[in-house]
């Protein structure tokens, strides 16, 4: 078995979503070259790992086959198949080629077969050209497939930037209409503040005059309690001296009455 390394792309391995299917994105991939199945008969072939779904690698690789080579394929029962290919850049000589995925628990691997004729299957020590094309084949493929995945990924990230971007501006207009909401508020609240500091200023003033009426009141209900006192004293001493010139009055009165009598003599 051959084993043919390509780095490419990442440093690391890289996990992208596609399809609602996280794929890791691996530094590194290795195309093996060896005898493997086809149509149940062991046949050399070229094979790599490829992170997916097995249904969406068939079909890219099948897209870029066409797009690309410009192939007249077509798949069945999870295998591309193209016969009587004529493409230069691949061969010199008329061709078939397969492919399919192999899935294993390690993951799906991409098989490629290039068939000159019955039987006759591309190596590398028989077809070294046609046996490199192949890995290229695979190898441009690989780095088509994660680039699109990453692309498409990056695409959905600048949709949901482009989303947060725009929510974020909402969020910040809101902030500054509750900021300007807020000192306007505060300008209220510090004119009640005024107000109710006036309020209680006069307040105070207020109850300060009260006191000072409630003295007066106080100081005043006393020189009423003296006056009336001085009053009851002297409506006592009127009635004393009404009952003094009473009994004056008749006395008086009896004396001029002897006067008349005495000068009748």
């Amino acid at each position: 078995m051959k084993k043919f390394t390509y780095l490419f792309i990442a440093l690391i391995i890289m996990p992208f979503v596609a399809n609602s299917q996280e794929i890791n994105i691996p530094n590194s991939v290795s195309i093996n070259e060896a005898a493997m199945p086809l149509d149940n008969i062991e046949r050399n072939g070229f094979a790599m790992g490829v992170d997916g779904k097995s249904k969406d690698i068939l079909k890219a690789f099948e897209d870029y086959l066409t797009e690309t080579y410009k192939l007249e394929l077509k798949t069945k029962s999870n295998q591309i198949t193209g016969t009587a290919l004529q493409n230069a850049s691949i061969s010199d000589k008329g061709f078939n080629l397969y492919s399919y995925i192999n899935e294993t628990a390690g993951g799906n691997e991409l098989r490629l077969f290039l068939s000159l004729g019955i039987d006759i299957y591309v190596n590398s020590k028989d077809y070294p050209n046609e046996s490199t094309r192949a890995k290229l084949i695979l190898k441009d493929f690989i780095k088509s497939y994660y680039s699109n995945v990453v692309n498409a990924s990056i695409a959905e990230k600048n949709d949901d930037l482009a989303d947060d971007i725009k929510d974020l501006g909402k969020i910040k207009a809101n902030i500054a209409g509750y900021a300007k909401d807020k000192a306007k508020t505060e300008q209220s609240i510090s004119k009640a503040d005024k107000k109710i500091k006036k309020y209680e200023e006069k307040i105070a003033d207020l109850q300060k005059d009260i006191a000072e009426e409630q003295n007066e009141v106080k100081e005043l209900g006393i020189e009423v309690t003296k006056i009336a006192k001085e009053t009851s004293e002297l409506e006592t001493k009127q009635k004393e001296l009404d009952t003094k010139v009473a009994v004056q009055n008749k006395e008086i009165a009896e004396l001029t009455a002897k006067l008349k009598a005495i000068a009748g003599y």
